[in-house]
């Protein structure tokens, strides 16, 4: 049999039969996200409110909080 590559493997623990692995689309958009967040961190001393990363990357508040919600599953981001 052969292994399962690297990519083929889920990220987190797939529970409820969801996958879970990432789209090239959400990882980068995560790294977006993570590089708002840290820069205005730097900038301002707190985080940004989920409206405040909306606006600035100009994407609806739902992917905002799916990727939130990734970075944090992650260990990347705290709530």
């Amino acid at each position: 049999a052969m292994a399962e590559s690297a990519k083929d493997t889920p990220i987190g623990g797939g529970a409820g039969g969801h996958d879970n692995r990432l789209r090239p689309e959400m990882a980068s958009f995560r790294v977006l996200v993570l590089r708002f967040v840290r820069r205005y961190f730097t900038d301002y001393g707190l985080s940004p409110s989920q409206g405040e990363i909306t606006r600035a990357l100009d994407v609806s508040r739902s992917r905002v909080r799916e990727a939130i919600r990734s970075l944090t599953d992650d260990g990347l981001l705290l709530r």
